[in-house]
Parts: C-alpha cells; sequence; structure tokens
C-alpha cells in the first residue's frame, strides 16, 4: 500500500489494515467480528471510516465493556488498549464467545497485565495471534495527530505539589516515539527542542533515546536478513518497502505550550476555528465534530451531519482555513455552480416540456450523490452563517480588536498605542455585560501574558510588554474585580499566573547561561554593565525579527487587512525557521547522540521463569519502553549493537556540532512540531500556510487539540484540585450506530452450520515471511504447552503466556 509522504492518516490507517484486519485470514470464515474498548475506538475511528470496514470482511464492531450475544462459528478480532480494565474484561471472556481470538493492543502490553491473560486458560487455547501496533495516537487530519491525552498534559506538568510531572513526560515520550515510527519507519531521527523549557528538554531526551534505540534494532535486524540473504533487493532495502515512501530524512522539534499562551486565547476567524470556538458540536460521533442543521425538506426536524471530512468533502477542504466572510462568500459561489452544473438539480427549473429521457436518466442516477452533496453545502452555510451571527450578536468584532491592538500593541495603520488608550480600551470591554464572561476572560488573561513579557516561541513580544506606564495603569486599574465573573474564571486566571510563572523561570535561566555576569562577579557595574547590554540586545532583536517578518512574508499576508486577523502565532515563524534551516540552534538546539550502552541497559534483560529453565526458549521482557524493542537481548545482540554503533560513529562521527552544520534539503524532508501542552486550531492553519509557501513536508501534533473553550477548563484545573479531576476524566464514549443489516448478517454467519476447521494463526503475506520468523498453525489443545504468536512492531517472537502443563 502507497502511503502519501507525511500524510498521518493514510500512515496510520496502512498499519491498522496491513497490520491488523488484513492479517486474520480464515480459510472457511469470509466475516470476522471486531471488538474494541472505547480509547481503541477513537483510535480507530479517527483513521477509518467504521462503515467501510466491511469491504474489509468486519460485519460488525462490539463493545468490549457491553454484553454480546456468543457466535461460536466467527474468529474475532480485538483492538483494545493495554489499560488494566480492558485486560480484565479480556480475560473474563468465555472460549466459547467466538471461533478464534486474535489479540491486538494499541501499545506494549505490560508484564503484570500478561500474568492476567494467563489465568483464563481456556480462552489463551483459542487465540492465535497476538500483536502490539503501537498507535496510541489520534490521526486527526491529514498532517495533524493528536496523542490523546485529554487535556491531562498541563494541570500534571504544572500544578504544585503534583508528582504526576514525569509519568506525564513519559507517557508522551512514548505515545510520541510511536507515531515518529509510524510516520517514517526506516529513517534517522533528528531531534530538537526548546531550550527555555525544562519539560522539552526532558521529552525531547526521553524520545532520542527511543527513537535511537529502533534505529540500532532496525540495523541489527537488517544485519541479520542480510546475512541470510532473505527478501534482500540489490540496493539492500527490504521487498516490503513502501513505494511510496519517498521521506530520506526526518527533523523532530518539541516545545512547549507554556511558551506561547496567547494563541490558544485570541480569537481566530478562520473558519474552522471559529466553529470550534462559537458553535454547539458533538464530538461524540465517529469521523470528529458533527453539527446539528435543519432540515431542508421539514422543518420540524433536524439532522445531525459530519462537519470536518477531509477525504470526502473539497467544499471543507476549500474554505476551512478561509476567513469567515471569505469562507461564505466561497461556499454561494461553489453552492451556486453546483446548482447549474448538477443534473439533478438542473432539470429541477425546466419545464416538463423543456426536459428529454436523457436529462431525466442522467438526473436519476445522480440523485443519491447529488442529495448528499447538497446537503453538504447547506451544512456550511448554515455554519458560516451561524458564526457570523454569533460575531455580531455577542460583539466579538470590538473584542477582537482589542485583543489585536493589545499583543501587537500597534494600531492596525502601525503606530504604536499609547498605554492609556489600551488600558481603557481593556477595562471598557472588561465590565461589559453584554459580552459573555468566558470571552472577556481571555482578553484578561491575554493582559497578564503581555504583562508578564515573555519573548515566547517566535523571539517577539508585544510593544506595550516593555512599556512602564503600560504595567502601572494596568495593575492599577483594578479590572480584575468584574462583578459577574465567575469562580471558574478566577481559577483559570490563578492557573495562568502559575504557568507563566513556571515559563518565565526556564527563560531567565537559558538567558543567564547565554550572558553570564561580567568577570563573573554580581558586582554593581557588572549588572549595569549587563543590563545595558541586554537593551543593546533588544534593539537588535528587533531589526532581526522584521527582517523575519520579510522573509516569512508576513507584510504580505492577505489577512493583514483585516483588523481582527493582524496576529499570527509564534509557531508559524518557527516552522518557516526550521523549514528555511534558520532556526536558532542555541535556543532549539540538538538532542546529541544516546550511549549505546545505555540504550542496550535500558531496552530489557533476559530473565527466565522456574518453568522455563529447562527448556531455556522463552525471554520475559522487563524494559521500560514500548513493545517496538527486542524481547530479551543476547550477548551477541548486545555486541552486534555496538558494532553497529561503532560503524556509524567512524563514518558519520556524530556529534552536537555535526548535527548543528548538517543542513537538509527540502525535498524527501519530513518535518514534525509537537506541542507539549496541546495544539490550537490557528497553529494548524499557519502549518498549512507553511506547506503551500515553501512546499514543504510538515506536520504538526500534541498532547491534544485546544479550543478555547478546553483551554480555560486547563488553565482552572492548574490550580484548583477538584476542576483538575473533573478535567483529567477521559473523554464520553463514541456513540456507536450498527446497522440491522449488519447485526441480521453476523446473526446469518454465526447460526452456519459448518465442520469444524482449524484456523491458522495470522501470517503475513508469503513474500514478507522470514525464516527467522515462527509459524505454527497447529494450535491443538492436545499440546502439552499453548503458545501464541506475538508480533511486536512487525518482527515476530515467541512468548510463552503460561508454562508447561504439569502431569
Amino acid at each position: 500500500m502507497s502511503v502519501p509522504k507525511g500524510h498521518v492518516r493514510s500512515a496510520l490507517q496502512s498499519r491498522l489494515l496491513d497490520g491488523m484486519i488484513r492479517k486474520v485470514r480464515s480459510p472457511t470464515e469470509k466475516w470476522k467480528i471486531l471488538v474494541v474498548d472505547r480509547a481503541a475506538l477513537r483510535i480507530l475511528a479517527a483513521a477509518l471510516e467504521v462503515n467501510k470496514l466491511v469491504d474489509e470482511g468486519i460485519t460488525i464492531v462490539e463493545m468490549l465493556d457491553m454484553r454480546r450475544q456468543p457466535l461460536p462459528r466467527i474468529p474475532a478480532i480485538y483492538f483494545i488498549t493495554p489499560t488494566a480494565e480492558s485486560v480484565e474484561q479480556l480475560a473474563q471472556e468465555a472460549s466459547t464467545q467466538y471461533q478464534s481470538f486474535h489479540l491486538f493492543f494499541t501499545g506494549r502490553l505490560p508484564d503484570f497485565l500478561m500474568d492476567v491473560l494467563r489465568r483464563n486458560t481456556q480462552m489463551l487455547r483459542k487465540v492465535k495471534s497476538l500483536m502490539e501496533l503501537d498507535t496510541q495516537f489520534l490521526a486527526l487530519e491529514s498532517r495533524v495527530f493528536s496523542l490523546d491525552r485529554p487535556a491531562a498534559s498541563m494541570p500534571q506538568l504544572y500544578a504544585e505539589g503534583t508528582k504526576a510531572a514525569h509519568e506525564e513526560m513519559t507517557v508522551i515520550s512514548e505515545r510520541l516515539t510511536e507515531a515518529c515510527k509510524v510516520l517514517a519507519p526506516r529513517v534517522d531521527w533528528c531531534v530538537r527542542c526548546d531550550a527555555t523549557s525544562n519539560h522539552s528538554r526532558t521529552v525531547s531526551s526521553l524520545v532520542k533515546e527511543q527513537l535511537e534505540t529502533a534505529r540500532l534494532e532496525r540495523k541489527v535486524k537488517d544485519h541479520e536478513q542480510s546475512k541470510n540473504d532473505v527478501h534482500r533487493n540489490n540496493n539492500g532495502q527490504e521487498d516490503d518497502q513502501e513505494d511510496g515512501d519517498e521521506i530520506t530524512k526526518a527533523t523532530l522539534l518539541i516545545v512547549d505550550r507554556a511558551t506561547d499562551l496567547a494563541s490558544p486565547l485570541i480569537h481566530e476567524f478562520s473558519y474552522q476555528a471559529m466553529a470550534h470556538d462559537l458553535l454547539q458540536l458533538d464530538y461524540q460521533k465517529p469521523g470528529g465534530a458533527h453539527i446539528e442543521i435543519p432540515d431542508t425538506n421539514n422543518a420540524s426536524k433536524t439532522k445531525t451531519l459530519q462537519l470536518e471530512n477531509e477525504d470526502n468533502d473539497s467544499l471543507w477542504n476549500q474554505i476551512r482555513l478561509a476567513f469567515i466572510e471569505e469562507a461564505l462568500v466561497e461556499a454561494h459561489k461553489t453552492f451556486k455552480n453546483f446548482l447549474e452544473t448538477d443534473a439533478a438539480f438542473k432539470i429541477r427549473g425546466k419545464d416538463t416540456s423543456e426536459v428529454d429521457i436523457k436529462d431525466m436518466g442522467a438526473a436519476v442516477r445522480a440523485l443519491p450523490d447529488s442529495q448528499k452533496s447538497a446537503d453538504k453545502y447547506a451544512m456550511h452555510i448554515h455554519a458560516l452563517k451561524s458564526c457570523l451571527s454569533t460575531c455580531h450578536e455577542l460583539n466579538l468584532s470590538k473584542l477582537a480588536v482589542a485583543e489585536q491592538d493589545l499583543i501587537i500593541g500597534r494600531h492596525s495603520d502601525g503606530t504604536k498605542i499609547p498605554p492609556d488608550e489600551i488600558v481603557e480600551s481593556i477595562t471598557e470591554i472588561l465590565r461589559n455585560a453584554s459580552i459573555p464572561i468566558d470571552h472577556r476572560a481571555r482578553l484578561l488573561m491575554l493582559a497578564f501574558v503581555v504583562l508578564e513579557g515573555l519573548l515566547g516561541l517566535g523571539g517577539e513580544n508585544s510593544a506595550l510588554a516593555y512599556s512602564a506606564t503600560f504595567r502601572l495603569k494596568l495593575q492599577r486599574s483594578g479590572f480584575e474585580n468584574i462583578s459577574d465573573i465567575t469562580p471558574q474564571v478566577v481559577s483559570a486566571v490563578k492557573g495562568l499566573q502559575m504557568v507563566l510563572s513556571t515559563a518565565k523561570t526556564g527563560l531567565e535561566a537559558f538567558q543567564a547561561k547565554q550572558k553570564p555576569l561580567l568577570d563573573g562577579e554580581e558586582t554593581v557595574a557588572a549588572k549595569l554593565k549587563q543590563k545595558y547590554a541586554r537593551r543593546q540586545a533588544r534593539k537588535n532583536l528587533k531589526k532581526v525579527n522584521a527582517a523575519r517578518r520579510r522573509r516569512h512574508g508576513l507584510e504580505e499576508e492577505g489577512s493583514l487587512h483585516y483588523d481582527v486577523a493582524r496576529y499570527h502565532p509564534p509557531l508559524r515563524s518557527v516552522m518557516m525557521d526550521l523549514v528555511d534551516d534558520e532556526l536558532n540552534k542555541e535556543a532549539f538546539p540538538f538532542i546529541g547522540a544516546v550511549s549505546v550502552n545505555s540504550i542496550i541497559a535500558s531496552v530489557g534483560r533476559v530473565s527466565l521463569g522456574d518453568d522455563d529453565r529447562t527448556s531455556g526458549d522463552s525471554i520475559e521482557y522487563h524494559g521500560r519502553f514500548g513493545s517496538g524493542h527486542i524481547r530479551g537481548h543476547s550477548a551477541a545482540v548486545a555486541g552486534m549493537f555496538k558494532a553497529i554503533a561503532r560503524v556509524d560513529s567512524d563514518k558519520s562521527a556524530t556529534s552536537d556540532e555535526d548535527d548543528g552544520r548538517f543542513r537538509l534539503a527540502e525535498r524527501g524532508h519530513l518535518y514534525v512540531i509537537f506541542v507539549i501542552g496541546g495544539i490550537c486550531h490557528s497553529e494548524v492553519r499557519s502549518m498549512y500556510e507553511v506547506c503551500r509557501k515553501r512546499e514543504a513536508n510538515l506536520v504538526v501534533g500534541g498532547s491534544h487539540m485546544v479550543t478555547p473553550e478546553t483551554f480555560t477548563k486547563v488553565l482552572s484545573a492548574v490550580s484548583d484540585p477538584v476542576e483538575r479531576i473533573r478535567v483529567m476524566l477521559p473523554p464520553l464514549p463514541l456513540e456507536l450506530a450498527q446497522s440491522r443489516a449488519a447485526r441480521a448478517r453476523t446473526m446469518a454467519a454465526g447460526a452456519e452450520k459448518k465442520p469444524q476447521a482449524s484456523v491458522g494463526i495470522a501470517e503475513s503475506d508469503a513474500d514478507e515471511t522470514h525464516d527467522s520468523e515462527v509459524h505454527d498453525n497447529s494450535f491443538s489443545a492436545e499440546r502439552n504447552e499453548a503458545e501464541v504468536e506475538v508480533v511486536t512492531s512487525y518482527k515476530k517472537s515467541r512468548l510463552r503466556l503460561f508454562g508447561r502443563r504439569k502431569k
């Protein structure tokens, strides 16, 4: 299957289809059952349309935690997360529930949960395959992914008194590593971080170590296969290398949400961002956000349609990043053109005498698709008008202009804003009860962000941040004492101040390393010289930023014509600099090479149980990383690790300086930007702009997708323990509706009587099978020991689920 380069959804689809559904074959049964838990269904629904699974032989999708009818004549595929709850429910399955069991986990299955599975010996005798897919992330769009951490990152990383920060960073690093290996499985990754953030440096180091481990394991595997001359071509690559994979280099940049707290708060007026900000959307259905619109055929009824459909909605792809008014004009224009050209709608305005048989036949054939297209056009026009009407009703345009003036520090004509004017404007809006408090609170928090004066990702700041007059007047205004302020807003402001304090500490530590005190003494003269040097550096920074803006094309943007769209997220400039190879190597350093000895020590150790010592062929895994790593290492494998690392060191002499001097070509280079704490829609829009301007292969991701509402709740959870518990709850389950035809087909297949036939273990295609891999189709109960095939990142090994049967 050819996967477009940098296409997150296609890469994840390939992993799920080729690595799970198509691996399960039965010579006697056409249909299969797919059993999922709540979290796995979110991963599956984000990558695939659940209704299209029938083409792959999936007759019905069932929930693991719901009561299911036994179908002992149909094989079942279990796609679940390796959590204690899901594994416990799996261990309670009856052996007569399905004909055979094929177990697929989204991530690494810990050893203690493997022990839970060992209890159900009857079911294990019918387990034909067990696999760890490493797919614990959501493919939200073709170039956007999420780790599905539902607003959990920032409360755990920045709340005082919590001990879960390191655990959260470990989870983020493991899932991010899985996403990188799915996007570019055979590329040596280059990892960079934000030097001003401790969280960014820690996560980057963990990801670098795991990617380096995967690289060495891949080289060990290639070395073994080349030695046996198994399925190798003349270029030394595997036969199963995908033809569409053109990625030759990959760079991962990890930044922190705390370095830019303004972008999720400011009002964004592109269609996609505005819809998620102002409309009532339903997120409990597969396929993303859904919206309820009036039914054109029956005014008393409504219908729910999918708002974001990147694969099957050309209008959505055309207008989702456009300014809201431009999007509405384009939607009307496209809809009018559709009515004039579509066969089914073209004949509606004609008399019966003007319609011939040919036109009538074309209209009948086009009727089903035409009605679906018409519903999509009507949905987008309804959503756009709702966004505009809500904006006018809440008077958000005046609020948005104040936000732009505050965050930039200048009027639309480029002149500086007097501090008295901006403070008066902010105070007037904050005390205007006609604007909802949730929207006014965002302006209040933006004022605190500007007041703190942090440079942020792009190295730029508001012109008001360095004004002592603005700071003094803002502090004296007392605008935080709003009459209708809610406790949640108060908690959000406190949480924002806590995050700002952490970000300021990291920035000051970075600046102290870059510009230490002169002569190493903390004298008054040295401090004055340092203060003067910083003032000069600030002036030089303004010149550098002006040149950067010209190079990035910000002065030529059409959005500058709108007063409410002058602000660009700082991440946009970072993306531009990264693609142009102009990113500051001190502010965004490369993560150096990882010691091979530390990799060998951290990957795993060989451990033989009492029952295994007699056979000597069972290896138990005790590694800290995910399933993409070797289950156990012998001395020979460890020696091969060192030998390969030594050869790589002799060839490239890898070091931090070498990484910094290495200039990467744009073609064939994959750039991945990951934001710890979540990514917002304005940054997604900026990513697509950079891709279009530079023709770059760019992908962005975050701990979760941030909307203004969720971001306010996250900040509130940082300071409020009660709100933290509420925010960190898992998202509501998706509503999975099964058709009557699917259930009838399943019941018919399960009731059909056929002679018993042994179902083989799921295997890959014949041309993908290596001699070193073990395949066993005789899974009978008469064997002395029950074994199951384990596939870890497509590298197969044997693992005994329980010991020898006692005689």
